[in-house]
């Protein structure tokens, strides 16, 4: 197994373990950690997919991670501005 397959495993375990844990609570799946793994998963296939040359799976990855890094700083400035109002 090369390195980029390993990344590559090591990656879609991630995503599919932010998505069991969606899937057992229901509200793990709006909170920074839910989409910190999504993102984190995504860069980790997108390293594999690139380096084996499906392109198709990399502009997929690329998007899937977009999606989670967008999620996850408006997540980051609605907790921020909760605690500056109280």
């Amino acid at each position: 197994m090369t390195f980029s397959e390993t990344v590559g495993w090591i990656g879609m375990i991630i995503v599919l373990a932010a998505y069991l844990l969606a899937l057992c609570r229901k509200d793990y799946s709006e909170g920074a950690p839910y989409f910190l793994l999504n993102l984190l998963g995504a860069i980790l296939i997108g390293i594999d997919v690139f380096y084996r040359g499906v392109w198709s799976l990399v502009i997929l990855e690329c998007i899937w991670g977009g999606g989670a890094l967008v999620r996850l700083v408006k997540k980051l400035f609605q907790s921020r501005s909760f605690r500056r109002e109280k």
